[in-house]
């Protein structure tokens, strides 16, 4: 699941052609507007130009938008994160925790940010020099003795210092614009990438709408927080200047001034430090919201056919209330006790300054003292206004760098847990639970497609879930898992792909391996995308395995066929569906190892007998299949059968060895109240497709016969 998935174009349909249309955008598709700009072009932003132009004449299209930056691209920018992140890493060694927000800056390059720096703090200079100008310039007409030449010469300065300083700083402005964008892009795409490798004691610490928010709220503060950095950087700056500046024209009077702004810091530092538990309340209040609409949209058939609407409607209305009394909460703080004396403050220090100026200096207030020192005031004007939102967006920042950072060191699976595709006579040293020191000698990379040795598993702890576990799995053999509920099977499956913690032992895996879940997933696109996930279309290869994997039918029936939209976690198509597209899905990957966890539990006994006979026996031929089932009938149609029970394997060998050692399979799978294990899956997959069927009538009778009554019509096409 980690490579990145290519949506099927609903042009490649046999059946759906899409005509071609004469390319209509503004530039070619190819065309990326920022690798054909430069510095100067950031300046004046030119560059944007053509597309203002055509703004302004007709509605703009994605077309007209051109292509992402070949720098700027998720794929890109991932790549040099994760070679930063590999060295954060190594911190743990260490004893220190790796920090997601350095190796972002890495990735994004160091000279890029010295660069801006430089731009800032000169950005931030020539705003001073207008200023300092204007003194010179009133000072003049003070003098007894005028210099008409430089006057001109100020007057001209005084025109030609904002152009430069607006030219400086709109380039500060883009480059922050496009490393925000960018950082926004590498976090987004190594959280989803991270998800996706998590172990299952991981996934455990973190909950589906705790997700969403770390992927869209904390990665937008994200993206905020740079957008405005050169803002926080060029605060202190002008502080400081503004404070000498002033000192020379005000003397002693700029204490006072001081001593007013330091009161303004320390209101503004209180009021900031007690927002910021607020902003946490208000962050569990969304983490809670988002988990609970997740739930209600996941089970939204169940809700509807118990009437339970108004119930949920309830639970999400009190936690918006809760979430919303916070947001309340931290919007009086800011405004009472930020926001407010921001407005105050600029037009009392002024004030207070000039009125104590004769009496403190013991001479009249001059024009060229007046003018400039209330330049300057004006000046720190935007520094201490844009204060409290910096202060707020840090706060925030804070947090969210460190869930993202919390997030981002969690556990994931160890790739290493199983050794692949090792070349012959390769010789693995391994340690068995009691931490002696053993050596496999007889792997044969030829023919073995699967060996473990000595085997201890568990599910992200030290409590084993599967013990000595030993077999041999020879290329291109069937081999069936069986054992009683609870025995270990899909564990057994998890420990072959890597998502166990080993604990002792070692697995080796010769081959690519696909794998076919027990509970099937599917993601948000059509049929065949979830089928194709990636892989090239190739429609022979893929209309049989349409007919092997008995789908034929259950396309007629969809709208759209197999281009129908199967939506969020499947759920317009039943458990058995599921199972066949996840199948499928394994069979279009041409891998060398196919795993499949029961599949045929979730589906009628006709199309189970179709499946293994068609697709699991016949066309999947040739691989190494490793098949989970308790369907005995097939059991001597597999070339090997292993057997679980109390979590380790009791019986191996194939189906005649069994027979001769006198093992009765189908004692062995027969629960304690006389019903084969496979007899209780079926009916309970049986039931429970049976049950989706019935809500799925009761809701759209339902929604038919209340059509008209309630607030929004709604309307569903099932298949």
């Amino acid at each position: 699941m980690s490579k990145e998935i290519e949506l099927t174009r609903v042009s490649d349909h046999p059946q759906i052609k899409e005509e071609k249309k004469e390319w209509k955008g503004l530039v070619p598709p190819d065309y990326s507007y920022v690798d054909h700009s430069n510095f100067f072009t950031w300046g004046i932003v030119s560059f944007l130009s053509k597309l203002v132009r055509t703004g302004g004449k007709r509605p703009l299209t994605v077309e007209d938008l051109g292509a992402v930056g070949k720098d700027y691209k998720a794929s890109t920018l991932y790549d040099a994160y994760s070679k930063e992140w590999a060295k954060e890493q190594r911190k743990k060694e260490q004893g220190k925790n790796p920090s997601f927000i350095k190796a972002m800056v890495r990735a994004t390059g160091l000279c890029y940010w010295v660069t801006g720096v430089v731009l800032i703090l000169v950005g931030c200079l020539l705003n001073f020099v207008p200023t300092i100008l204007l003194n010179l310039l009133v000072s003049d007409f003070e003098s007894d003795e005028p210099n008409y030449k430089m006057r001109w010469v100020y007057a001209g300065l005084l025109l030609v210092v904002p152009l430069i300083t607006t030219f400086v700083n709109s380039i500060v402005q883009m480059m922050m614009a496009k490393l925000a964008v960018s950082l926004k892009c590498m976090a987004s795409e190594a959280i989803y990438r991270k998800a996706l490798k998590l172990t299952s004691s991981a996934k455990g610490d973190i909950s589906t709408g705790q997700l969403v928010n770390i992927m869209s709220t904390d990665t937008n503060v994200l993206l905020q927080f740079v957008m405005i950095v050169n803002i926080i950087a060029m605060i202190p700056i002008m502080l400081v200047v503004c404070i000498v500046l002033v000192a020379q024209q005000m003397g002693k009077i700029t204490w006072v001034a001081i001593g007013i702004y330091i009161f303004m810091l320390i209101w503004q530092f209180a009021f900031v430090g007690s927002a910021q538990p607020v902003r946490m309340k208000v962050l569990e209040k969304t983490d809670a919201r988002v988990k609970l609409m997740n739930e209600v949209l996941t089970g939204i058939r169940v809700i509807k056919y118990y009437c339970w609407e108004k119930p949920f409607k309830g639970k999400v209305h009190d936690l918006r209330k809760v979430e919303l009394k916070n947001t309340e909460k931290m919007a009086w703080i800011m405004s009472a006790g930020v926001e407010c004396m921001m407005g105050l403050i600029p037009n009392i220090v002024p004030l207070v300054c000039f009125s104590l100026y004769p009496s403190m200096m013991g001479k009249p207030l001059t024009s060229s003292v007046a003018f400039t020192s209330l330049s300057l005031f004006n000046m720190l004007q935007m520094p201490f206004t844009m204060m409290p939102m910096c202060m707020m967006l840090l706060v925030q920042y804070n947090v969210s760098v460190k869930r993202i950072n919390n997030f981002m060191n969690l556990d994931e699976v160890d790739e290493t847990l199983v050794e692949k595709n090792l070349p012959v006579g390769s010789k693995v040293a391994y340690k068995d639970i009691h931490g002696a020191e053993k050596v496999v000698e007889d792997y044969d990379a030829e023919h073995d497609a699967v060996l473990i040795r000595d085997g201890y598993f568990a599910w992200g702890g030290n409590d084993n879930c599967l013990k000595d576990i030993t077999t041999r799995i020879p290329k291109g053999a069937l081999v069936a898992v069986v054992g009683r509920v609870g025995s270990g099977k899909t564990s057994f499956v998890s420990s072959l792909v890597g998502e166990m913690t080993k604990n002792a032992g070692v697995v080796m895996v010769n081959g690519s391996m696909s794998l076919s879940a027990q509970q099937a997933w599917l993601v948000n696109d059509t049929v065949r995308g979830n089928i194709l996930f990636g892989k090239p279309f190739e429609e022979a290869k893929y209309n049989e395995i349409l007919k092997v994997c008995c789908l034929e039918d259950d396309l007629k029936v969809l709208a759209g066929g197999d281009m129908c939209e199967i939506g969020d976690r499947g759920i317009n198509v039943s458990g058995g569906q599921k199972a066949r597209i996840s199948l499928a899905r394994c069979c279009y990957s041409d891998s060398d190892i196919v795993v499949m966890d029961d599949p045929i539990a979730a589906v009628d006994s006709h199309v189970g007998k179709a499946l293994f006979h068609k697709c699991i026996a016949s066309y999947l031929k040739g691989k190494t299949r490793i098949l989970v089932t308790n369907a005995t009938q097939y059991l001597h149609k597999c070339d090997y059968i292993i057997v679980l029970e109390n979590q380790t394997i009791s019986h191996q060998g194939t189906y005649e060895e069994l027979k001769a050692q006198n093992i009765d399979l189908m004692a062995l799978l027969t629960e304690e109240d006389g019903s084969s294990s496979f007899s209780v899956a079926r009916r309970s997959a049986s039931k429970r497709e049976q049950e989706e069927k019935k809500a799925e009538k009761k809701v759209d009778e339902a929604e038919e016969k209340e059509e008209g009554s309630l607030t929004t019509t709604e309307s569903k096409v099932t298949g």
